[in-house]
């Protein structure tokens, strides 16, 4: 039987996971993953905490890249700039964690307990940039990816969901150090140019999804 997606949920770990499943299904599952650049440690520690440390604790990076002392998530689109430079107040960092806070709460409720396709882009992602077309410093293991989706049916109390994640051909590598979930479905995109841009190849990520064997028919 063809699994039947009824929601989309974006997990990271670039911007672009979330542009590109909006333009192809019309809607998606709010979630404070959207606009964040996350590496995969920082998904599975802040999901298992249920976002409790968003934005507490920041250091930034030349100026530049607020990131998250407690995480390694990268807050790219979540302060001011100033001639590049990241603008850092205590009021902005408090609305920065009420908000992701929200979201995370507003994922949780939102996504149905059956149905619901989860995206991720990308390996480790780590460190965190805001480009989605390095190269991983390291292989994403089969057991890092069985935690995410134990930690997705814990969190979810889904009865069915389908986790998929899309690398580009030449920036991750995957080390299969044991049976991988088979909820899990992996997909390649070409090798990214590092000149493209952040938003991706329209053309390449519908020629991807609709070579899913899944139906896309009740997504609202």
């Amino acid at each position: 039987m063809i699994f039947r997606v009824k929601a989309v949920v974006s997990l990271g770990a670039w911007c672009q996971t979330t542009y590109q499943a909006r333009r192809f299904f019309g809607n998606t599952v709010t979630s404070p993953y959207d606009w964040l650049v996350t590496p995969f440690k920082a998904l599975l520690t802040s999901m298992e905490d249920d976002g409790s440390k968003f934005c507490k604790h920041l250091r930034v990076v030349d100026a530049s890249r607020p990131i998250c002392e407690d995480y390694g998530i990268l807050y790219h689109h979540e302060f001011e700039r100033r001639d590049e430079r990241a603008i850092i107040t205590a009021s902005a960092i408090e609305r920065c964690s009420d908000k992701l806070s929200y979201k995370y709460i507003k994922m949780i409720e939102c996504a149905p307990t059956e149905g619901t396709l989860f995206i991720r882009l990308g390996g480790q992602a780590e460190p965190a940039f805001a480009w989605p077309y390095l190269n991983d410093t390291k292989p994403l293991q089969a057991s890092e990816i069985n935690t995410l989706c134990n930690i997705i049916e814990d969190k979810f109390a889904t009865v069915s969901f389908r986790l998929l994640l899309v690398f580009f051909a030449g920036r991750t590598a995957f080390d299969m150090d044991s049976a991988i979930d088979n909820r899990v479905i992996i997909r390649e995109l070409p090798h990214a140019a590092d000149n493209g841009n952040w938003e991706g190849c329209d053309g390449e990520w519908d020629m991807m999804l609709n070579g899913i064997n899944l139906d896309f028919s009740c997504v609202k």
